[in-house]
């Protein structure tokens, strides 16, 4: 008796520690889990939309150089007369560096002269004849000849004009403003056809070649202005000039790049040879709405954010949807809809037989694996305009002063909770799966991002 009354004991011990620990178990479970919820809500970060102004730049890195060099080479063999400035000095364009020795061509062309002095009495001679000629015949056959003299005497001319010119040697004159780098020929010596006898490099003007990813190219044109920024002059920021444009681009693994050049409008204290960066203005917008890139996501070519809880209560107790450019999409009403959305990534097509409804998908209520805020959210579907790497501009569908919720990396919580149910809160950060900051997608002509890069 005493062994039954016993093992019923022990029996409803064992049974009310396993009830106990059941208890405990899920105590324990469920304030891990609204600890982690309660955490990744509080995590959640915004922005606010603001008014000033944006720029929009496209970027690239070289070196500096000369905005003219010019290499002068030696048009003919003849001896070389004189040299008329060294190695170093400041030439104008115009200035004769070097002369040759001239041929001798005096007699020659004083024996050409002669015969032509000679041709031209026999003309007044002939004319005199037809003059007083008292027949037809006669005047005919002077006429003739007249003409025949006329021809002798124009290419007498020529010749003489022609043999001039071949004898005569041209100096040497600098083609550019600037200073003499090379100057190799000496009196006396006889540099050979087409030798570069001597260099001139204009330092006083000086430029930068970048090169333009072929997605920002067309947005560069001449004239627009740039900031250059110098490595070894970090203090300082100069400012430049787009006046040249490559017509041709250069390819390298399957991405082209095209070659601007920028004009340094003043260059004092920067050499030749710098390592820099020029930043070229293509587009601005002044007193505009913007936000940080990251808050503004895309869903089949339409960009929306993400409203917090307040803002979608007062929008739903207005209405339930707006139109489709400026909406905001409550989180009632479509939830049996947005169940089978969840999973959706950014750029795929909608699983088979389904719609993307008239405002588009809310975002879960209630709380959520990834940061969902608790109670109800809305995503507001915008139109925006220019873009920097940083910022974005809102042409419609937001005021001065609006909060939009910031979307959220998921961290190592998510593996554990998309066992139920697929991934909770799938439209926190970008509808159909959580996005962080770079879950953007640039509006159609946007370019690329971080000046000019891919």
């Amino acid at each position: 008796m005493k062994s039954i009354r016993k093992k019923k004991w022990l029996k409803w011990i064992v049974t009310t520690c396993s009830v106990l620990l059941v208890v405990v178990a899920a105590f324990v479970g469920y304030s891990y889990f609204f600890s982690e919820e309660e955490q990744a809500v509080a995590a959640r970060s915004t922005a606010t939309v603001q008014t000033g102004n944006l720029e929009v730049n496209v970027s690239g890195s070289g070196n500096i150089q000369p905005a003219e060099k010019e290499s002068i080479k030696a048009t003919v063999e003849a001896v070389v007369e004189n040299v008329n400035y060294q190695e170093g000095d400041l030439v104008k364009q115009g200035d004769v560096i070097v002369t040759f020795e001239q041929k001798d061509i005096a007699a020659q062309v004083s024996s050409e002269q002669l015969n032509l002095e000679g041709k031209l009495l026999d003309l007044e001679e002939m004319q005199d004849k037809y003059k007083s000629a008292e027949d037809d015949a006669t005047r005919d056959s002077l006429g003739i000849s007249i003409k025949r003299l006329v021809l002798d005497i124009q290419i007498a001319r020529e010749s003489i004009a022609t043999l001039q010119e071949e004898t005569a040697i041209d100096p040497i004159i600098s083609p550019i403003d600037g200073k003499l780098t090379v100057i190799d020929v000496k009196v006396g010596e006889t540099p050979t056809r087409n030798a570069i006898i001597a260099e001139v490099v204009d330092y006083a003007n000086l430029q930068i070649v970048i090169a333009i990813d072929e997605l920002d190219i067309p947005k560069v044109t001449l004239g627009q202005q740039a900031t250059i920024s110098v490595e070894s002059l970090p203090d300082s920021t100069f400012t430049g000039e787009v006046v040249d444009i490559a017509e041709e681009g250069a390819s390298s693994n399957g991405v082209a790049t095209f070659d601007v050049t920028v004009f340094l409008e003043n260059g004092v204290g920067i050499k030749s040879g710098m390592s820099a960066e020029a930043s070229i203005l293509v587009e601005s917008k002044e007193n505009t709405l913007y936000l940080p890139i990251e808050a503004v996501q895309s869903l089949r070519g339409r960009y929306y954010v993400t409203l917090p809880s307040s803002a979608a209560s007062t929008e739903e107790d207005e209405s339930t949807s707006t139109d489709s450019n400026e909406g905001t999409v409550p989180s009632e009403g479509v939830r049996g809809q947005r169940s089978q959305n969840t999973g959706l990534q950014e750029g795929k097509e909608l699983p088979e037989g389904m719609e993307l409804p008239e405002g588009g998908f809310p975002q879960r209520t209630g709380t959520g694996a990834s940061g969902a805020q608790a109670g109800n959210s809305a995503i507001r579907f915008i139109e925006v305009g220019i873009h920097n790497e940083d910022y974005i501009e809102i042409v419609s569908g937001l005021s001065e002063g609006d909060v939009v919720i910031l979307p959220m990396t998921v961290g190592s919580t998510t593996t554990n909770q998309q066992t139920q149910g697929g991934i909770r809160g799938a439209g926190v950060g970008g509808i159909g799966g959580v996005t962080g900051g770079g879950g953007f997608t640039p509006p159609a002509g946007g370019g690329s991002f971080g000046g000019g890069g891919r």
